[in-house]
């Protein structure tokens, strides 16, 4: 038997147990509960493995993989010649080809492999139509080329972010968004995304599928042609396992079971599901300004719907042990009353949903209103009114190479996701605050506006200047590890007289880092 056919029957075995995991995973989530349906629809690779739909609540696709060490994204490449390219319009196939074309790894490749077969400037076509070019490096020859080498690596990056560099791949690089990972025996989110609510009715418990790793490209030469592709692993998972799963049999917590109990499941969406509706009424009566802190409102609304979630399960009869009420009182305590009922009053029905909630939160012995909101005629009103006062107090001044800069500060991961997001102007800059120093990679994602971008040192040290173009979907990346990242109107810094070794002085953001 050839290695070639060895090989075929190789892949041909992983797929079927590929297939086997999947589809035992759609069983699994179908008998999770009534009115869920999950499938696997016979579509091509630019769709996610599973598509499910919850009655009433959503749908999405759910990326299955059959263990922590299997590749999340391997898309090809090819070298046209006199520099790296890529057919695939995903965020992994960009950076893979930005990796090469910098990388003096994949030059001194390059350089060899033309040597070896006597190009001068030889192609690499990673198809089999593309082998028919008379300056293509024929396939016996690269397998030569490869073996003689010694590694079918030709480039590497260690220490990538792969947890958001997968989280572009499956929210933006797949012609629908697949918003959940089953990996082996753990289930995450991937991104901030929850259409189904399955965080929701978790209790926000769902751990956000996140990691490092080293980004690699590779040449395979076992086919009746070499395919170049990338290698993308997370090689430590954060966190490194969760408390859900899909898995048939597992002991883990089955996350669509929450969906259960579909009159408490209706109560707790309401401060989640179309909440954009009447936030943006609110916000209209605002001044300008204001607006910009629409997306601020309506993420700590949600994050606050994991407290309605336990206060409709009272009103609807569920009886709380010591215990429970303690957490709730915490949960309450940490988010804040008047958030609490700020993101029931922004709902819809929110007019009579604050009145259960009181009820509720009494029968707990715990007082939901603010004490200077208690002599208020319009609680709700008055409250949501505050909320934004207090979020307009929240943007800070800095000083950029001595020049006084005004920005808001972007210190945890939902700042930081939704950075400038849906707006048609800004007035002032962001300053995104990291708990690590690394390599950073920006994009325009849903951001309208023509900005540039400075990566900061730990030190607050301007490490590189670049421009970033509206919407976007190219990441832009830092030159070295960074912490901090300042994005400002395009041209800001170049009429300032900013450059690299500049400094970002005048707030506290290192106690800002989360």
């Amino acid at each position: 038997m050839s290695l070639l056919q060895k090989y075929i029957r190789t892949i041909l075995r992983e797929s079927k147990a590929s297939d086997a995991f999947e589809f035992s995973i759609a069983d699994s989530i179908n008998t999770s509960g009534p009115g869920v349906v999950a499938s696997r629809p016979t579509v091509g690779t630019q769709y996610s493995d599973i598509y499910v739909e919850v009655e009433g609540v959503g749908a999405t696709w759910v990326e299955v993989k059959m263990s922590h060490s299997d590749n999340l994204s391997n898309p090809r490449v090819f070298y046209n010649g006199s520099a790296w390219d890529t057919t695939y319009e995903t965020p992994t196939a960009k950076y893979a080809v930005s990796l090469l074309n910098a990388s003096s790894e994949a030059s001194t490749f390059i350089r060899e492999i033309s040597e070896f077969s006597g190009i001068t400037s030889p192609i690499l076509p990673t198809t089999l139509g593309g082998l028919k070019n008379p300056d293509a490096v024929p396939l016996e020859i690269m397998r030569e080329f490869v073996e003689e080498r010694g590694t079918r690596y030709i480039a590497t990056e260690k220490d990538v972010d792969i947890g958001a560099l997968v989280t572009q791949h499956y929210t933006v690089g797949k012609a629908a968004p697949a918003d959940y990972m089953q990996a082996g025996d753990d289930f995450y989110l991937i991104g901030s995304s929850d259409p189904l609510s399955l965080n929701v009715v978790n209790d926000g418990a769902i751990p956000m599928l996140g990691g490092t790793g080293d980004f690699k490209i590779r040449v395979s030469t076992r086919s009746k042609f070499y395919e170049i592709q990338a290698e993308i692993k997370i090689r430590e998972f954060t966190p490194p396992t969760s408390r859900f799963s899909v898995l048939d049999g597992s002991s883990k917590i089955n996350p669509f079971s929450g969906l259960n109990g579909t009159g408490v499941l209706r109560e707790s969406l309401l401060l989640e599901q179309k909440m954009i509706e009447k936030v943006g009424g609110w916000i209209k009566s605002f001044p300008g300004k204001a607006k910009e802190f629409f997306y601020d409102l309506k993420q700590e609304a949600e994050e606050s719907a994991a407290v309605g979630m336990n206060l409709a399960k009272v009103f609807h009869g569920y009886e709380m042990n010591s215990a429970e009420v303690n957490f709730v009182k915490d949960q309450i305590a940490d988010i804040g009353k008047g958030t609490v009922v700020a993101a029931a009053a922004l709902a819809p029905g929110g007019s009579l949903l604050v009145p259960f909630l009181m009820k509720a939160a009494g029968k707990l012995g715990i007082d939901l209103v603010p004490s200077s909101f208690k002599n208020k005629e319009n609680i709700e009103e008055a409250i949501i009114r505050e909320h934004v006062r207090t979020l307009l107090q929240q943007a800070g001044s800095i000083y950029v190479g001595g020049v006084l800069a005004d920005v808001d500060i972007a210190n945890t991961p939902s700042t930081r996701q939704t950075g400038l997001m849906h707006r048609d102007a800004i007035d002032r800059g962001m300053l995104f605050c990291f708990p690590d120093c690394r390599r950073r990679s920006f994009w325009m994602k849903n951001t309208h506006v023509p900005l540039s971008i400075a990566y900061a040192d730990e030190a607050g040290v301007i490490i590189n200047i670049e421009d970033l173009q509206p919407d976007s979907l190219e990441g832009v990346r830092s030159s070295e590890p960074a912490t901090y990242a300042l994005e400002m109107n395009k041209g800001w810094f170049e009429k300032n007289g900013i450059r690299p070794g500049d400094k970002i002085e005048g707030y506290n953001v290192r106690k800002s880092r989360s």
